[in-house]
């Protein structure tokens, strides 16, 4: 398991990147971090990876201290696998 996400230091900033196929196209694009939609940063083709997309969300400081948080995309109504990442509470 990863180490959690530390957001000690006050100009910090992080980012989740997550993979997949067939998402580039999507009319309606969201990601969810736990109950707040997320702020994405990129959204589409993986340019080294031929077929391969890439979704790039701003995790917010709002999260600090909130422990497991469940992530999920949805591109065009269809929700992603659901995922999990640790902030340090």
């Amino acid at each position: 398991m990863a180490d959690p996400i530390d957001f000690a230091d006050e100009g910090s900033q992080f980012y989740l990147v997550l993979r997949g196929a067939g998402l580039r196209n999507a009319g309606s694009r969201t990601v969810t971090l736990g109950t707040m939609e997320g702020d994405i940063a990129y959204w589409g083709e993986k340019a080294d990876s031929p077929g391969l997309d890439e979704i790039r969300v701003r995790i917010p400081r709002e999260l600090r201290g909130q422990g497991s948080i469940d992530i999920a995309a949805v591109a065009d109504g269809v929700p992603s696998n659901t995922v999990q990442i640790e902030i340090k509470q």
